[in-house]
């Protein structure tokens, strides 16, 4: 079997597979920020795997954007499971047919590399992939398949929470669950609701109208991902696709289209390590 693991800054998502080629994807989720230590971690791990799994669990991928916990990662994957995780970095990328030569590769998050990578292999291009995570990202890959940039801006959450902590009359960072297609809101909730869902929605679909300008041509993929792509998924006309588990197929797909031994991917591992230190 094989374990992905997406170490993100507000949550750590886990996923399994049969085999390389086959098999169920099997998942679950937990707050990062709850799991700061060894021993969460491993609580994790075994309270989201049976016994079964975890005795056949041979290889483990892990993607991460927060380098304070890899060692912790680290830790509980070798107690819990008996097996030495790779972390997935830059490096082993220069194996894969991806070109992204056009980024500043020192300051490219790897969630960014393994999304844009399994949809530049997966679907029509060009593409855009939107996470809607703790910051919303938008990744494009050019016609020829490149990484060719992107948008960076605070996740639709992150806005609201900003808002309810730096106001002193507005308290409620909830969103509304019942809007309707009128954007004049009627309460503060509605207001905040209409200006955090309709106002990405509409910043969505400007920014995919101006990517498609720049490119000069049509986008044939445009796949939302993350924590709060349901949530703007209603409010948005551009986005063609939902897949908020893209980062865990990606590094399945990593794993099956590298030619890589396991001596090579822990060789990348503890490079990885010592530059996160």
């Amino acid at each position: 079997m094989i374990l992905a693991l997406n170490i993100g800054n507000t949550h750590i998502a886990l996923g399994i597979k049969e085999n390389r080629i086959q098999g169920t994807l099997t998942l679950a989720h937990c707050k990062t920020k709850d799991h700061g230590n060894t021993d969460n971690i491993i609580r994790f791990l075994n309270k989201s795997l049976n016994a079964v799994q975890r005795k056949n669990i041979s290889t483990v991928l892990v993607a991460s954007v927060v380098p304070a916990l890899n060692v912790k990662v680290k830790e509980a994957v070798q107690q819990a499971l008996g097996v030495s995780p790779c972390f997935v970095t830059k490096e082993a990328f220069d194996n894969l047919d991806f070109d992204y030569s056009k980024y500043d590769k020192t300051i490219l998050g790897i969630d960014r590399l393994v999304t844009s990578y399994h949809v530049k292999n997966e679907c029509l291009l060009p593409a855009v992939v939107i996470d809607f995570g703790t910051a919303t990202t938008f990744n494009v890959i050019d016609e020829k398949g490149a990484f060719a940039g992107g948008i960076i801006i605070p996740g639709i959450f992150l806005w609201v929470r900003s808002l309810s902590d730096n106001t002193a009359l507005i308290q409620n960072g909830s969103l509304a669950s019942d809007l309707t297609e009128s954007v004049v809101g009627t309460s503060t909730t509605e207001c905040i609701s209409i200006g955090a869902l309709h106002g990405t929605g509409i910043m969505v679909d400007g920014f995919i109208k101006r990517i498609e300008s720049q490119l000069d041509t049509s986008l044939k993929t445009v796949i939302a991902t993350g924590g709060g792509a349901e949530h703007i998924m209603p409010y948005c006309k551009s986005i063609t696709a939902l897949n908020k588990e893209l980062l865990l197929e990606g590094l399945f797909s990593i794993y099956e289209n590298s030619h890589r031994d396991d001596a090579d991917c822990h060789n990348e591992y503890h490079k990885d390590m010592e530059e996160t230190k």
